[in-house]
């Protein structure tokens, strides 16, 4: 009897002493993985956040919204010269995508100042012709 209690005994140290190794293995490999993903999810967050940030700062918004403005009243003139007619009709496009509180200033050819009406007009009519300081 003493040899099936050896027995016994060796057996359950060969059978548990590697499955408790495998078990400790494992459970690292679980806490190792677990948190590599939530490394990889909390970048992948930062990035979604940095996007948004910079999508959402004013200038950024504001410019968005006069380039696609700008887009359009170049479509509507289609090459023509900007008269009161299409004026009113781009003035009435602003107020449809800028909050009321906008303002909107039609620079009148009549000014001493011409070259801030025609760098505006340019810059509607035709932006790549527009220089850096203009």
């Amino acid at each position: 009897m003493n040899k099936n209690l050896r027995f016994a005994v060796l057996s359950a140290i060969f059978l548990l002493v590697p499955a408790f190794f495998i078990n400790t293995v494992l459970q690292q490999y679980r806490i190792e993985l677990d948190d590599n993903s939530l490394k990889t999810e909390l970048q992948e967050a930062r990035l979604v956040m940095a996007e948004i940030q910079g999508e959402l700062s004013e200038r950024q918004v504001v410019q968005n919204a006069l380039d696609k403005y700008s887009t359009e009243v170049r479509k509507m003139l289609a090459g023509s010269v900007i008269s009161s007619d299409s004026a009113a009709k781009a003035s009435r496009l602003f107020y449809e995508k800028f909050p009321a509180k906008s303002q909107l200033i039609w620079f009148s050819p009549k000014l001493e100042q011409k070259r801030v009406w025609q760098a505006f007009a340019r810059s509607i009519v035709s932006p790549k012709k527009v220089s850096a300081m203009e």
